[in-house]
């Protein structure tokens, strides 16, 4: 048996999750090593590597690629923070809400010179990020 690598794009990603579905996703994943493109193949992977629950990772891979497909990254003028840990934050079911904000601070900490240049408070952001991700939980459903 030789050693299987497989090569992923951004533009393979988003054509799968288009295609075929989060599952089809899956099948990417039969190989001993990857090669990623920079960016949303990049933090794919890193998330499927990620120590979370296989519920809260699927469901953390889809929201990253909705965010992509629909261009609306996290950019802020120059500015690119990568999303891919800040979904493992969000959906580790590990923490309590205030240990997911002091993650989320700590984490946007590592931008705080960029973010200060534009006026934007990391501290800020990182509640505006819990904010909604709990807004969207919260929301009512129409299934009963």
């Amino acid at each position: 048996m030789g050693f299987h690598r497989r090569h992923i794009s951004n533009d393979l990603i988003r054509n799968i999750f288009q295609q075929r579905g989060i599952n089809a996703l899956k099948d990417l994943l039969s190989a001993d090593a990857f090669i990623t493109e920079r960016g949303l193949a990049t933090d794919f992977i890193t998330l499927i590597n990620k120590n979370i629950n296989e519920r809260d990772r699927w469901h953390a891979v889809e929201e990253l690629i909705i965010d992509n497909i629909y261009n609306k990254e996290m950019l802020i003028h120059d500015i690119q923070i990568p999303k891919a840990e800040i979904y493992r934050i969000v959906y580790d079911s590990e923490y309590s809400r205030d240990q997911k904000l002091i993650e989320l601070k700590v984490y946007l900490s590592q931008f705080k010179k960029q973010l200060d240049a534009y006026g934007i408070e990391y501290t800020y952001m990182a509640s505006q990020i819990l904010t909604e991700y709990y807004a969207k939980v919260q929301r009512p459903t129409n299934n009963g």
